[in-house]
């Protein structure tokens, strides 16, 4: 692909501002190999669009916890979130315009992986190219053309560490971490506790502060019917807050669970980094295998809990007199009649049950797990068929010899 530099196509546009973001971009997403701009064509593909940002991905295979053709990925960069994909404030990349823009300026921005048809290649404006020295060049090469311009304006990396000017001040993920700050993510997550609050909200608490209420899009979620919003929030409903994969061998529901647990991680990390500025890494996992259940399977790191501040419902009321002996069977026998008949009526009594067990701290996380995954009847026969089968077998080869 043939390659210019058109810059004055841009001419409302600050130039060291673009240039100095696609640099960070890059050195941040290290799998990203050049970045490019297009104006779009009178006869565009979208009559609000004016701008198409083109990012080359190298042939390194893994980089930062992404796969370069990661659907996850290149679905948040194409997509209406991009700049919180590339850890990026709207109101930082808004001082790429010379002139103050339209609220919904980013209407006018199409970030794409593939460049759509119509798109005139010669025009290209080459933002970062993976043979650039470093932003530094940029600079030093708009310098001696006159360009002015403060350190403060640059959204740069300074001593190898993003700095508060920065898109996100977080660590790069390609940089290694000393322990203590590995233990310090830890312990800000480990210390979370977040409560469901309805199908289009929850509640997020950090220690020693009053719950915060949080909202589907402030997590980056299109809205509430999203697949990706729908499985967090069943995380979070969910008795032993566990999240299946399925079996590696489906590999397509497999994949597209995988890819659908990274992308919410990814919005939670993005999101207390900006709020909380928790200095998360980028491709920080807020989920962990839950290896005492099995594979395949994942819990998160922070603590899921009932919201304090919610009012009772009867049932729990009901729960909560039973002495300890009385509410471990009452969820053994629920979690039978569930496992048999699939009634969600059922589902819905040994989530409360469970709840209440876990904040008496009559049942871990482990226990209560083992005991709602206990098998059915129709399991415990066909277990004792195939044993009893397996015996008589053994009989009749021992009677043939």
């Amino acid at each position: 692909m043939s390659h210019y530099n058109h810059r004055d196509l841009f001419w409302n546009l600050r130039a060291v501002k673009l240039e100095s973001f696609a640099h960070t971009w890059a050195k941040y997403f290290t799998f990203m190999k050049r970045i490019s701009l297009y104006p779009v064509p009178v006869d565009g593909f979208d009559y609000s669009v004016k701008y198409v940002m083109f990012f080359e991905l190298s042939k390194i295979s893994k980089t930062n916890g992404f796969d370069e053709h990661d659907e996850s990925f290149i679905e948040l960069l194409e997509g209406p979130d991009a700049l919180r994909c590339l850890n990026t404030k709207p109101s930082h990349f808004k001082e790429v315009y010379k002139d103050t823009p339209l609220d919904n300026f980013f209407d006018e921005w199409r970030f794409v992986t593939k460049l759509p048809e119509g798109i005139v290649e010669k025009h290209s404006w080459i933002l970062f190219s993976h043979t650039d020295k470093g932003v530094e060049s940029v600079i030093d090469l708009l310098k001696s053309k006159g360009a002015s311009f403060k350190r403060d304006d640059l959204p740069i990396f300074e001593n190898e560490v993003l700095v508060q000017s920065s898109p996100q001040n977080v660590l790069p993920a390609n940089l290694k971490q000393n322990d203590a700050s590995k233990s310090s993510h830890e312990t800000f997550i480990k210390n979370l506790r977040i409560y469901y609050e309805n199908d289009n909200e929850i509640k997020i608490q950090v220690p020693k502060k009053k719950a915060k209420n949080v909202t589907c899009d402030s997590l980056g979620f299109r809205d509430n019917q999203t697949l990706g919003w729908k499985s967090f929030i069943e995380i979070l409903q969910a008795p032993d807050h566990i999240y299946e994969l399925g079996p590696a061998f489906a590999k397509k529901e497999y994949g597209q669970k995988t890819k659908r647990l990274k992308a919410i991680s990814f919005k939670l990390v993005t999101y207390f980094n900006e709020v909380y500025s928790a200095g998360l890494p980028e491709n920080y996992k807020v989920f962990e295998p839950a290896k005492d259940v099995g594979t395949g399977k994942y819990r998160p790191k922070f603590n899921c809990a009932t919201n304090p501040d919610r009012e009772k419902s009867p049932l729990e009321n009901e729960y909560e007199k039973f002495p300890k002996d009385e509410l471990i069977q009452e969820i053994k026998y629920l979690a039978k009649e569930y496992l048999d008949s699939k009634d969600n009526a059922f589902m819905e009594k040994i989530t409360v049950a469970t709840e209440v067990a876990l904040r008496k701290k009559w049942l871990t996380e482990s226990e209560m797990t083992e005991l709602i995954q206990q098998k059915t009847d129709k399991e415990v026969f066909q277990e004792e068929s195939s044993k009893y089968d397996e015996c008589i077998n053994k009989e009749d080869q021992i009677k043939g010899h």
